[in-house]
Order: C-alpha cells, then sequence, then structure tokens
C-alpha cells in the first residue's frame, strides 16, 4: 500500500509540474503573440510616418519651387518697372526738350 501511496504522489506530483508547465508555456505563447502583434503595428506605424514624411518632403519641395518661381516673377516684373520707368523719363526728358526748343524759337 506504501508503493501505491508513492505511485499516487508522484502522479499528483508530475500532474502538478505538468499543470505548472502548461501554463508557462502558454504564457510565453501568449507573450510571443503580442510581442509579435506590437512588432506588427510598429511596423505599420512606420510605414505610416514614413509615407507622412514622403509626402510631406514633396509638398514642401513643390512650396520651395512655386516659391523659386514666384521669386523669378517677381523679379521679371521688377526689372520690366525699372525699363518702363527708364522710358517713360526719356520720353519725359524728350518732351521738355521739345517744349524748351519751341519756347526758345
Amino acid at each position: 500500500m506504501e508503493i501505491e501511496t508513492l505511485l499516487t504522489n508522484a502522479i499528483a506530483c508530475f500532474l502538478s509540474l505538468k499543470g505548472a508547465a502548461d501554463e508557462y508555456i502558454n504564457a510565453l505563447r501568449k507573450m510571443k503573440e503580442a510581442s509579435l502583434k506590437a512588432d506588427n503595428d510598429l511596423k505599420a506605424k512606420q510605414s505610416a510616418a514614413d509615407e507622412t514624411i514622403s509626402n510631406l518632403r514633396a509638398k514642401i519641395q513643390r512650396m520651395r519651387d512655386e516659391d523659386a518661381q514666384e521669386q523669378r516673377k517677381h523679379a521679371t516684373a521688377r526689372a520690366e518697372r525699372e525699363r518702363e520707368l527708364k522710358n517713360l523719363e526719356r520720353v519725359i526728358e524728350e518732351m521738355r526738350a521739345k517744349i524748351d526748343r519751341i519756347l526758345a524759337a
């Protein structure tokens, strides 16, 4: 009967140990699944962030290009205005000279 008790106790201990090991393994599996999910979520967020960064960089470049184009237009308009002003000054000077000749005659 003592052997029977020892076997029963040994089986109980084994079953208890197996249960504890199974719980530990299940906990490890859950941690692994959570870790994989977190990694996948991080990759998705990183990909979205990279896309956003790329879009923003492209937008900044477009804005820089537009700004440069506007600066060129502004410089061209300023140069044209200066040419027109010089032409007007020349015309005014010619008219003054004609008026002076008319008045001198």
